[in-house]
This record gives C-alpha cells, structure tokens and sequence, in this order.
C-alpha cells in the first residue's frame, strides 16, 4: 500500500494533472524555492492522527492519519493561488484511494498562511485519511 503522501499526490494528479506534476509535486514539509523546487509546488507531509485502535476484538487496527497539504503560489498570484487550492480541495475531499477506507478535508476550504519569505502566497489543507490493517 502507498504511503498517505504518495497516495494523495497520485489521486491529487489523476485529478488535476493539468498543473500537478512529479516536478512540482513533493513529499514532506515545504522547500524553498532552489533549482529542481518550483514556485508553484504543493508539499504533501503526515503530520500524526488518532491513535490505532484495533476493531471489535479482531486483529484488524483502524487508524486515522492526519496530513497536511501545503501549495505556494507565486508572487502577486494571490486569485490564482486560491482557484488553485480550491481545485486541490475538491480532488482531496472524498477521493477514493486504494487501500483507504476514506480521505476527507478537515476544513470546508484551504485556509490561508499568510506567505513565505519570497512573498508567495501559501494556503494548506488538512486531511484525515482512514486506513484499516
């Protein structure tokens, strides 16, 4: 089974695939932006979840695993930089992945984060993927 982070990231590219790429698609917390890190680049990172819990006395463990899904814009794109959130938003919520009981957005829309050194814009969506094993 795919980790959550490249689990989201193939759904999220089955989806969208007209500006989500593998090269500005990554796993783990944001980079900045350097040679092979585009501006605009979405960083797919779990961050921890609920803890296991087995399931009616059998060997079967449910877990909730919590990620975040952050996207950096570039400068003065700000209308763009949400369009494309929101786009990233509605691949998540409900995606269906395979070995995932559901992923679902924690939140009704990407939430702002204000910007990063550079000045573009950064929005992030938290998302709660169930697993059972």
């Amino acid at each position: 089974m795919p980790t959550p982070e490249t689990a989201l990231i193939a759904a999220i590219h089955a989806t969208i695939a007209t500006w989500i790429s593998g090269t500005n698609a990554f796993t783990g917390r944001m980079r900045p932006i350097i040679t092979g890190v585009p501006v605009n680049a979405i960083f797919v990172s779990v961050y921890g979840g609920v803890q296991p819990l087995p399931v009616g006395g059998r060997a079967t463990t449910t877990r909730e695993i919590a990620v975040q899904i952050m996207l950096r814009g570039a400068v003065d794109a700000s209308a763009t930089t949400l369009s494309q959130a929101r786009a990233l938003w509605a691949a998540v919520h409900k995606a269906v992945i395979s070995g995932y009981t559901y992923c679902l957005c924690m939140q009704p829309d990407p939430i702002p984060a204000g910007s990063d050194g550079t000045g573009s814009p950064i929005y992030t969506i938290n998302v709660t993927m169930k697993v059972e094993a």
